[in-house]
């Protein structure tokens, strides 16, 4: 298969969500607001792979599209979530995804339904990079909904892996 190359370095954690939003803007519906809210300071960094973040947040928030045409797509980065974590969340006001199909979705080639093009090899990327990266991506399946809530969270000390020698 195909390896995963993680190039580890200062992330800016704000500017990475950012850039995500602003690299899907124009897909965005014209009823739906697509914005961002952090409680990390601006200044904040982790040692990670922003561009592996990048694909990670931008994938979320392409898959809330998809499934948003009103209300809102809420992207939020936390602190308080998960203790020594940092938690990127992408909430969206969709048609949600029943609990029972929360692990599913992460699966190499599934789709749930037929107007979704391609969603499921995305969100097997998303974990396999997430995994790479010490961290971990899910459904938040306690979200109370409408809508889905997808959570992308990194540890905020990295333990430092080896360098691939290529």
């Amino acid at each position: 298969g195909s390896t995963l190359h993680i190039n580890l370095g200062r992330c800016c954690i704000n500017e990475v969500c950012r850039n995500a939003i602003a690299s899907v803007k124009h897909r965005c519906p014209d009823g739906v607001n697509l914005y961002f809210t952090t409680e990390v300071g601006d200044d904040s960094t982790i040692t990670s792979d922003k561009i592996r973040m990048h694909q990670v947040v931008t994938n979320f928030l392409t898959n809330a599209q998809k499934h948003t045409t009103e209300g809102e797509i809420h992207v939020h980065a936390s602190l308080a979530e998960n203790p020594d974590m940092i938690t990127i969340s992408v909430t969206d006001t969709g048609e949600g995804i029943p609990a029972d199909k929360a692990e599913i979705i992460f699966n190499r080639f599934e789709m749930l339904g037929t107007t979704v093009k391609g969603t499921g090899l995305g969100l097997n990327i998303c974990r396999m990079i997430a995994k790479l990266l010490h961290g971990e991506v899910k459904l938040d399946t306690s979200h109370p909904g409408p809508g889905a809530r997808f959570v992308f969270t990194l540890p905020l000390s990295h333990p430092e892996h080896p360098t691939k020698a290529e």
